[in-house]
């Protein structure tokens, strides 16, 4: 889950802790922006866009076996 959407700057990215190992950030055009790491107990992360201009971003969340995209609105 990741919130707000649309957002300004921050977006927040809610999950199940252990579940995920990294969050990537990609451009519309599928090329990766940022790589974080995912610590075993985290339930989420904010990620700052501020330096990215408007447009669509996807949040993929990848573990072991398991991925999740999502789709943000930048504005």
């Amino acid at each position: 889950h990741a919130f707000p959407n649309p957002t300004l700057q921050h977006v927040t990215v809610s999950f199940i802790p252990s579940r995920y190992g990294r969050i990537n950030v990609f451009e519309q055009s599928g090329r990766k922006i940022e790589q974080i790491p995912i610590s075993p107990k985290a339930t989420n992360i904010t990620i700052d866009l501020s330096a990215y201009p408007k447009g669509i971003y996807f949040i993929s969340l990848t573990g072991t076996g398991v991925m999740e995209t999502t789709k943000i609105i930048k504005q």
